[in-house]
């Protein structure tokens, strides 16, 4: 159907409830009632059914009213729905086609950064902001590839964190460098061209224990410049009572580092065991972010966040991506070498790759290691990523 060439087929009745019935060109046709009176104009509202395939977001409502487009989510399905509405005089409709048709394009060339507006102005003032990303059919299948993984691992549990499982598996690959995914982080974040820098199948057992402490992304990954970002994909129900991830709101603009204490002993699953004291933050300002499977969070990687243990009797799984702009730069690798306390690291685990490329992804940028570490590393790695992969 086209709905930029339509006519109006029958119109009846005044006041609120009277009908307007629109005709494309293929006999298709969309029906309103009027909405809103003002005494000069009244305002009618057009549901449109359609599949834009240029749209990043599966489903979603564009609402117009007053001259102000906003979208929200509705329950998901195959199809995307928008609502196109507009004022027009009593009495008068020769402008109903020209104007439904301008709304109708402007629909079109503008709804992706409509979904993503709000979004995008809470990550510029807060730091992080919450978006659906996958259907409920997507995320089910991205859930049985977790749970095929685990079920290959020994104990058939999953580890806290499980790094890079992208860079091995196809079928996570497709979820890690999905367009939509990689379009609506491009969009909150404004960057045009992001690089994945690493993923992280995150899970929380239930267990008292289990926090991740008060951190800063920017502080492990080493980049020049030091700008990153991470979306986190709940695969289960995130709630305060699972362990939902924490914000702590700040504009990332004011690039605020905080100093990561290393603890040993501390409840920490963070591998490198360092975190800011909660003392220096202000906590009291702390956002919990619930989650539906399918929705993910966004944030900075100057946002300071947190997780407390899961005490909900049921698992919080979740797929954390960690994105780079593409022209940044890693610094050397410290992995394993010298004392946790001076900030080296457990394990290399930083391996950008384009999410355009196909599978398997190369990788784009490999550490400097000093020499006297090399022999180490090259028996420990492969292209695939982590050790602690391998291992596993």
């Amino acid at each position: 159907m086209n709905w930029l060439n339509i006519q109006v087929v029958e119109s009846g009745g005044k006041g609120l409830g009277a009908k307007r019935v629109l005709e494309a060109d293929d006999g298709s046709t969309l029906t309103s009632r009027i909405c809103e009176d003002d005494g000069e104009n009244l305002f009618f509202s057009y549901c449109v059914e359609a599949d834009f395939a240029n749209l990043p977001f599966p489903v979603n409502r564009v609402r117009k009213f007053a001259g102000r487009i906003h979208v929200e989510p509705i329950s998901a399905n195959s199809s995307m729905v928008y609502y196109i509405g507009f004022w027009e005089p009593h009495g008068d409709q020769t402008n109903v086609v020209e104007t439904f048709g301008n709304l109708y394009n402007k629909l079109l060339e503008t709804a992706a950064e409509l979904i993503v507006d709000e979004p995008r102005r809470q990550m510029q003032t807060q730091g992080f902001t919450k978006i659906t990303v996958f259907t409920p059919a997507e995320v089910a299948e991205l859930r049985g590839i977790y749970e095929r993984i685990e079920n290959q691992l020994p104990g058939r549990r999953f580890p806290a964190q499980m790094h890079n499982v992208h860079m091995r598996d196809p079928d996570v690959w497709k979820f890690v460098s999905h367009p939509n995914l990689v379009r609506l982080v491009q969009l909150a974040t404004g960057v045009s061209k992001l690089h994945i820098l690493a993923s992280t199948f995150c899970t929380k057992h239930t267990d008292p224990k289990g926090t991740f402490g008060w951190h800063q992304d920017v502080h492990y990954w080493d980049l020049n410049p030091p700008v990153s970002y991470a979306s986190w994909i709940a695969l289960d129900p995130v709630t305060p009572e699972s362990g939902c991830v924490e914000f702590i709101p700040n504009p990332p603009s004011t690039e605020i580092h905080h100093e990561h204490v290393y603890d040993s002993d501390a409840d920490n699953l963070l591998l490198s065991k360092k975190a800011i004291n909660s003392e220096t933050l202000n906590i009291s300002s702390k956002v919990c972010v619930e989650l539906e499977p399918g929705e993910m969070t966004i944030h900075d990687g100057w946002t300071v966040h947190g997780s407390s243990p899961n005490l909900s009797g049921r698992r919080r799984a979740g797929l954390a991506i960690n994105w780079m702009p593409a022209s940044a730069e890693i610094g050397p690798s410290r992995e394993g070498y010298g004392d946790l306390s001076d900030g080296a690291l457990i394990e290399e685990f930083r391996v950008p790759v384009d999410p355009a490329h196909g599978f398997p992804p190369k990788v784009l940028q490999r550490p400097h290691v000093h020499q006297k570490f090399r022999g180490r590393r090259d028996e420990s790695h492969d292209d695939a990523g982590s050790r602690r992969q391998d291992e596993l």
